[in-house]
């Protein structure tokens, strides 16, 4: 059976964290660089909450496989990104900081939602496919 989270405790982890964050004084260097290459124009906008529902997840359940973003019966390990995202994430950053995404539904719409585990890539690669689909399409 895969990992469910208490809608409650994941807010309040969540909350907790973030206060945390704003507090510190100093930040690892590689967590800096990592959120400004999310923040830049040609960035993906669905990686940030990707990164950030994975990132809950681990913190919730030290034993959830954070690239399985699907709930799965046979794996144990997994949850259900779209749910944590929606439910948990979008709502606290509307009310933390600007959503660092264009509108509730960029995880849904977006390739790693229509796989069961993320790789580098493989999602790379579904992007690039998505991206020439739609252009094509557009013509």
């Amino acid at each position: 059976m895969a990992v469910r989270f208490d809608p409650h405790i994941a807010r309040q982890t969540l909350d907790e964290s973030f206060r945390q964050a704003m507090e510190a004084t100093s930040l690892p260097e590689a967590w800096l660089h990592l959120s400004r290459s999310l923040r830049q124009e040609e960035a993906p906008h669905t990686y940030t909450p990707a990164l950030g529902t994975a990132l809950l997840a681990r913190t919730l359940d030290e034993t959830v496989d954070p690239r399985s973003i699907k709930q799965q019966t046979h794996n144990a390990r997994s949850y259900s990104a779209r749910t944590l995202c929606h439910r948990i994430l979008v709502p606290a950053s509307v009310e933390l900081a600007r959503a660092a995404v264009r509108g509730a539904k960029a995880v849904e719409a977006s390739p790693p939602a229509r796989v069961t585990i993320v790789r580098a890539r493989t999602w790379s690669r579904a992007h690039q496919r998505v991206r020439a689909t739609k252009t094509a399409g557009r013509r």
